[in-house]
């Protein structure tokens, strides 16, 4: 949520003193028959003044600080004003394994229904006290975040209500299992596109915490509150946490405020997370089609991925160039192919992860289902020449502009500044990880690009999940000759093999 500014402009009159008022003199008069030139002299667009020295694009700089506990903080200044802060656990899904992603769910939706001090009622008289939009909580594969903004003015009592809540939550049963049962009716009612997704991981990343994504309501139910009291206990504790602050306070406001609102934890010797680096995920090795039956369906929502860099790996800039050459929203080959000259679908959007062990890169896009084979088809040939030839020189320059500006709108606000800072910090890699991703796109060249794709990019490889009709699918799919379709369920189940499945003997 943000919180929109409105600004009243107010027209100031200036009036002389009175007799000192003149009036003007009457503008001259074109003679009687005489046109007026209505165009007055256009030579100047003959000579544009000379554009102005280029600006490189810069993220604000950040600072190291530790809090009294041992918990890492990264202090980025900002002109803002507002004040972000972001504290991350890492763990979750690491500590309860993938088959169990719906503790971590539970627990980051009810962390917000009330603390030892306040019921949700009484939070939500404090968020409008202070001016400041409700914390955003969030579970991803290795950790979850709590995230909350604020005036600057209001520094330390948002500080405070942060740590409450990341800290100090009740996890009361009657309200528990409203706020879960709620999050278990939410989970019924994802979008297809949220389905190919969360499906994709699993297919991707199968057993492996980075799997973890597709939520089953009915596990949802059955999670109890003493399940996310004994996580929460896990997660929030210093050796989990770190912190990114942003915005305009000054480091030592930060840090006092921030040490007063986290006074309850114990100092920890060795705050880090050494001991939750996940094993690199294997290589997907399943077919290369999976399908998610939506009987009826008339769209179908098409994701395709592969398994790609980590965060701060030195072929990630190559490879999210190369992704924008092919699948950027307007200018991509697949775009302009698919959309604009085939008419097979009506757009082509990127996605994608960088994690601490393993990566993921693709794009997905809806297709009507008569249309969802060849689109796949022509998509796969697309990849094929772009992995032989690489990306041209006008290309690679027109992502480079375009990726400055995405780059620069990480920064937008303090949040979002705060959230693009997370990763590295909570991964443990230098402030350069994103400092640097500037220069280090500038940097990319053709045979940089050229040499990720051929690593990474394996057309081959590519998996491929169609959430759509099957029975409408099934003939065009197995007629691509790709090998079995495989069938899976909304929560990413394979579906046993039977006669009316694909792969059946």
């Amino acid at each position: 949520m943000r919180i929109a500014l409105s600004l009243l402009a107010v027209a100031a009159c200036a009036c002389g003193p009175l007799g000192a008022t003149r009036a003007a003199p009457p503008a001259p008069s074109a003679p009687r028959g005489a046109v007026a030139d209505a165009h007055p002299s256009e030579s100047f667009r003959d000579h544009p003044p000379a554009a102005g020295p280029a600006h490189p694009f810069a993220p604000p700089a950040a600072t190291r600080r530790t809090l009294a506990s041992g918990v890492p903080v990264l202090l980025v200044r900002q002109p803002s004003p507002f004040v972000a802060i972001r504290v991350m656990a890492a763990g979750g899904v690491l500590d309860v394994a993938p088959d169990r992603v719906e503790v971590v769910a539970a627990m980051a939706r009810t962390m917000l229904a009330g603390t030892a001090a306040h019921s949700y009622a009484g939070l939500l008289e404090r968020f409008a006290a202070l001016t400041m939009p409700e914390p955003e909580v969030a579970w991803y594969s290795d950790l979850v975040s709590i995230s909350v903004v604020m005036p600057l003015a209001k520094l330390r009592e948002g500080a405070s209500v942060l740590g409450e809540i990341a800290l100090h939550p009740v996890f009361g049963q009657g309200d528990f299992e409203r706020w879960r049962d709620t999050a278990a009716a939410n989970a019924e009612r994802l979008s297809d596109e949220a389905i190919a997704e969360n499906v994709m991981r699993r297919v991707l990343y199968g057993s492996h915490a980075y799997g973890a994504g597709s939520l089953s309501p009915a596990r949802l139910r059955a999670v109890t509150s003493a399940d996310v009291r004994a996580l929460h206990a896990r997660l929030f504790d210093a050796s989990r946490l770190s912190i990114v602050v942003a915005g305009p306070a000054e480091d030592t406001e930060i840090m006092a405020a921030l040490e007063e609102a986290f006074s309850s934890l114990p100092a920890h010797p060795t705050a880090g997370t050494p001991s939750l680096t996940p094993a690199a995920p294997p290589l997907p090795a399943g077919p290369r089609l999976v399908v998610v039956d939506r009987p009826g369906a008339p769209i179908a929502t098409i994701g395709m991925a592969a398994p790609g860099p980590t965060l701060g790996a030195p072929d990630f800039e190559p490879l999210m160039l190369a992704l924008d050459v092919l699948a950027d929203r307007q200018f991509g080959r697949i775009t302009t192919r698919l959309r604009d000259q085939l008419q097979y679908v009506p757009w082509v959007a990127t996605s994608g992860a960088s994690l601490r062990t393993s990566g993921s890169f693709g794009w997905r896009m809806r297709a009507p289902m008569d249309r969802v084979a060849a689109a796949v088809l022509e998509t796969d040939r697309i990849v094929r020449a772009f992995v032989a030839s690489g990306p041209t020189e006008d290309e690679l320059a027109d992502v480079k502009a375009r990726g400055v500006l995405a780059l620069a709108s990480w920064f937008e606000t303090s949040a979002d500044t705060a959230r693009a800072f997370s990763w590295p910090l909570v991964y443990q890699q230098p402030d350069e990880t994103i400092a640097g991703r500037p220069a280090r796109f500038a940097a990319v060249s053709t045979s940089a690009v050229r040499a990720a794709v051929v690593r990474h990019l394996d057309a081959g490889r590519m998996c491929v999940v169609i959430v759509g009709d099957w029975a409408t699918l099934q003939r065009p799919l197995s007629a691509l000759g790709w090998g079995p379709v495989e069938l899976r369920t909304l929560e990413g189940v394979v579906v046993p093999a039977s006669p009316a499945t694909p792969g059946a003997p």
